[in-house]
C-alpha cells in the first residue's frame, strides 16, 4: 500500500486539481489506518470538487472512527444532497477510476451496474444518518431523511416508516406516528420498538383498546415469540 500512496501523493502534488488523486491518496491513508491524513487528503478532493458522493460519505465513515457523530451527520448528509446522476457521470468519467469500468459508458451492464451501486451507497448513507439521529436524539432531521430516503427510492418502506414513526411520537405528533408505524408493521416490520412505540402513540391519543395490546407485543417479541398484527 505504500507503493500506492507514494503514487497518489506524487499525482496529487502534480496535479492538485485532480480531485480523484487526493480522494484516492486518502483511501490509501485510510487502509494503512492513517485515520488523520486520510481525513485531509479527503477535505482537499471536496475543496477542488464537492459534488462526488464518495468523499463525503467517507469523511463521514473517518468521522465515526474518530468518535464524533456532529462531524459524521454533517458528512453523510452532504453525501446524499449530491445527485446520483452526477455521481456517476463524475465516476464514469474520471480518469483514474477507469480502469475500473472497461465497458462503454453508454452500456447497458454500466448503467445496471452504476444504478444499484448507487443505491446501495446512498441507502447506506441514511441508514447512518438515522442512527445517528437516534443516539444523538435529534428527531426532526431523522422524520425529514426517514421520509426523504423513501421518496427518493434509497429506502425501503418498513424501514423509512419506522423511523419516521419513532420520530414523530418524539415529537409528539402521536397521530402521525401510530400511522406510520402501523405501515411500518404491514410492511413487516415486526420488531420489538415498532409495537412498543405504536402503543405509546395510541395511548397519547387516549386509543386506550389498543395501546396496551401493542405493549404488550412488544414484550412477545422480545421474547421471539411471533405476534401477527390483525
Amino acid at each position: 500500500m505504500e507503493e500506492f500512496e507514494r503514487y497518489y501523493r506524487k499525482v496529487s502534488q502534480f496535479m492538485p486539481l485532480l480531485p480523484e488523486a487526493h480522494a484516492m491518496l486518502g483511501f490509501c491513508y485510510f487502509y494503512d489506518g492513517k485515520i488523520m491524513k486520510a481525513e485531509k487528503a479527503y477535505q482537499e478532493a471536496v475543496f477542488v470538487y464537492p459534488k462526488v458522493f464518495n468523499f463525503h460519505y467517507n469523511l463521514g465513515i473517518i468521522s465515526l472512527k474518530r468518535e464524533n457523530s456532529a462531524k459524521a451527520l454533517e458528512h453523510f448528509k452532504n453525501s446524499v444532497e449530491v445527485s446520483p446522476l452526477e455521481n456517476i457521470q463524475y465516476v464514469v468519467n474520471a480518469r483514474i477510476y477507469k480502469p475500473f469500468f472497461p465497458f462503454e459508458k453508454q452500456s447497458e451492464d454500466m448503467a445496471t451496474t452504476m444504478g444499484k451501486d448507487t443505491r446501495d451507497v446512498y441507502r447506506r448513507a441514511y441508514l447512518h444518518i438515522l442512527g445517528i439521529c437516534d443516539e444523538t436524539k435529534d428527531y426532526q432531521t431523522m422524520l425529514v431523511f426517514a421520509r426523504r430516503g423513501f421518496a427518493g427510492g434509497f429506502l425501503e418502506k418498513g424501514i423509512a416508516y419506522y423511523y419516521a414513526g419513532r420520530a414523530s411520537y418524539e415529537l409528539k405528533e402521536y397521530q402521525n406516528g401510530a400511522v406510520y408505524l402501523q405501515e411500518a408493521v404491514k410492511e413487516g416490520f415486526h420488531y420489538a420498538q415498532t409495537f412498543y412505540t405504536m402503543g405509546l402513540c395510541l395511548q397519547a391519543l387516549h386509543r386506550l383498546e389498543s395501546g396496551p395490546a401493542l405493549l404488550a407485543a412488544a414484550s412477545l417479541t422480545r421474547e421471539g415469540k411471533v405476534f401477527k398484527l390483525e
